[in-house]
């Protein structure tokens, strides 16, 4: 069936069209945007994620930006693209003096009564001035640089001569290829030039060094030509601008970059943000208006109140009113039949407060169990909790799952911006909540990535299985009521596979894989037993709610000729679900460096 792009029409006739061929002006341009993104990407996410990794994030943007044409993809664009880089266009500058201004401690502020204007003597000027160097000479590393103010703790070696400009290598030199007993570039960027080390934080060869979690500043390409190999006793004019600061003018100054960064999140989200979303993903409707019929458009008061106050045209309702005495429990086992009688907005709504009773008792769990149990099995309890919430869920109402899952993430992704930037009074609150559940990962870098890649993992299956589904309507309900067993292989790969691999793996894991890396048979076994349960009580969750499967137990299937019923084909589905937790498990197992909280569940996808 013939499709066309929500952006270009108000209606989803069907299935997405193929992308057709990209102008060569856009082919010319994919491999400098790929270098140009790199750079953020590594600064932002060193060392958290793997070369590799940082390409596939590179290229998955990419993708994002090019061909994204559902509702749903279109929003996520948006995050990235229309939002987050103006943000760190206009925020950069301001995020970088308040996380150099967060990182002075109170004592090495200037006194209230040491002013200026009160010097007495020519004596105390000189003292006051040789304390001011010592002071902002506790702040830098040694051998580090004047405009600097990177977190490393060890010395640096310094260029004699600094680069122009950066680019990204991602080839050793000739010298190190045959030579394993020296290190590899610590990343691409690394470049083994020392003006892009101090840029992006690498480590030079042999030199290993601790970050910490917030945002660095990227130093200005007009730097000093030449950097001295032995520790400048100039003044360092980055550090002395907020040691000549009261506490008092500290705070103030503070929450005025807070001030100023809250505003320009304001304004993009009410500006740009709202304007690509309502003009590519909801055919010129307004995006908040919207929401308020997409969620409570079958509410009866609610309907009322909006014709009453004719806001027909911002708050688009749906079907009429429905009334709840026609609703029974048999009514359960027809999912589709319930969304008809109860009506798809107060489905969501529905949906929305099973989610926020979940969450509710699974904080709950965490915290009553902070003082007993390690930080592993409480991050643990994180995964059950995506399991409870989307395993049930995810089937009644797809579109809106995804939906959910990309302003989550946006609000994830702001947040970190919020924690890694030390604003106030967000900023601290932030650090102090995730402080007790973060891992080795999380501490390489400035971002916590552990929840971020948590909810990518459970929803880029999600992700992917709409992006090709029939739709109906205006893009946001499936046609026919489709749905696949593949829409949850990310909530079922990281919320029970990768749990279960980890909690048995750990305790009662003796026999190890023929590869480095730690992980265990008796792990990788628990997490075939976990995937395969998973995704057999999916696929009964799917036929028993009476949703339109193409592989459904109800139907027959032909095998050489034979007709069989459904007990061959439940055997067959769990055959299948086993060979996918196998290679899925065994995908797992091999990826002893990289994220395997994104990787696997797309694996599992695949099979």
């Amino acid at each position: 069936m013939d499709g066309q792009s929500v952006r270009s029409a108000p209606t989803w006739e069907g299935f997405l069209e193929a992308p057709g061929a990209l102008p060569s002006e856009i082919l010319v341009m994919l491999y400098p945007l790929h270098q140009a993104l790199m750079q953020p990407l590594h600064y932002l996410t060193t060392t958290s994620l793997l070369m590799t990794e940082l390409h596939l994030l590179s290229v998955t943007l990419i993708n994002l930006l090019l061909f994204a044409s559902t509702p749903q993809t279109t929003i996520i664009e948006a995050c990235p693209w229309v939002g987050g880089l103006p943000l760190f266009l206009c925020a950069k500058s301001v995020l970088h003096w308040n996380v150099t201004l967060a990182r002075v401690p109170k004592w090495k502020l200037r006194h209230p009564r040491h002013t200026s204007r009160k010097r007495q003597s020519l004596i105390d000027s000189v003292t006051d001035l040789i304390n001011l160097q010592r002071a902002a000479a506790a702040l830098r590393p040694a051998r580090e640089p004047t405009w600097s103010d990177a977190d490393e703790n060890e010395a640096i070696p310094h260029p004699r001569e600094a680069r122009t400009a950066l680019s990204i290598d991602t080839k050793p030199p000739r010298k190190l290829q045959n030579d394993s007993t020296m290190q590899v570039p610590w990343s691409a960027v690394e470049h083994y030039a020392p003006l892009a080390d101090l840029a992006f934080d690498g480590v030079p060869e042999g030199v290993r060094h601790a970050r910490r979690a917030t945002l660095s500043a990227v130093p200005t390409m007009n730097a000093p030509a030449v950097q001295k190999r032995t520790r400048s006793r100039s003044r360092p004019h980055s550090i002395l601008w907020c040691l000549q600061l009261t506490p008092d003018q500290a705070a103030w100054r503070s929450w005025f970059y807070a001030g100023y960064l809250y505003a320009v999140i304001v304004a993009l989200v009410l500006g740009p943000v709202r304007m690509y979303v309502s003009r590519a993903a909801l055919a010129g409707q307004e995006p908040v208006g919207w929401a308020l019929g997409y969620l409570l458009g079958q509410i009866p008061v609610f309907r009322s109140n909006i014709h009453m106050l004719s806001l027909d045209a911002w708050i688009p309702l749906s079907a009429g009113p429905i009334s709840w005495s026609n609703f029974s429990l048999s009514m359960l086992l027809e999912m589709p039949l319930t969304r008809t009688t109860l009506g798809a907005a107060n489905v969501r709504l529905l949906l929305i407060a099973y989610w926020a009773l979940v969450l509710l008792l699974g904080l709950l769990t965490v915290f009553s169990l902070t003082a007993y149990v390690e930080v592993d099995t409480r991050r643990k309890v994180f995964h059950g909790t995506m399991v409870v919430m989307l395993l049930p869920s995810a089937f009644v109402d797809p579109c809106a799952c995804a939906l959910a899952l990309s302003l989550i993430l946006a609000v994830f992704l702001l947040l970190e911006v919020l924690r890694a930037g030390q604003v106030p009074p967000l900023g601290e609150a932030i650090s102090r909540f995730v402080a007790p559940y973060v891992d080795g990962r999380d501490l390489r870098g400035p971002v916590v990535v552990s929840h971020i890649f948590l909810l990518i993992g459970c929803a880029v299956p999600l992700w992917f299985s709409l992006a090709t589904a029939l739709r109906e309507g205006d893009g946001w309900e499936l046609a026919n009521d489709q749905r696949d067993v593949g829409m949850i292989a990310g909530v079922v790969c990281v919320g029970m596979g990768d749990a279960a691999a980890s909690l048995v793996g750990r305790r009662y894991g003796r026999h190890k894989w023929l590869w480095v890396g730690g992980k265990s048979l008796e792990g990788s076994g628990a997490f075939v037993v976990a995937v395969t349960a998973g995704l057999m009580f999916a696929k009964i969750w799917l036929v028993g709610g009476g949703w339109r499967d193409e592989s459904t137990g109800r139907e027959m299937i032909v095998v050489f000729g034979h007709s069989y019923g459904p007990a061959v084909r439940w055997t067959l589905s769990t055959i299948k679900a086993v060979f996918c937790a196998c290679g899925a498990s065994f995908m797992e197992a091999v990826l002893t460096g990289a994220n395997d909280n994104v990787v696997v569940p797309i694996v599992l996808w695949l099979l």
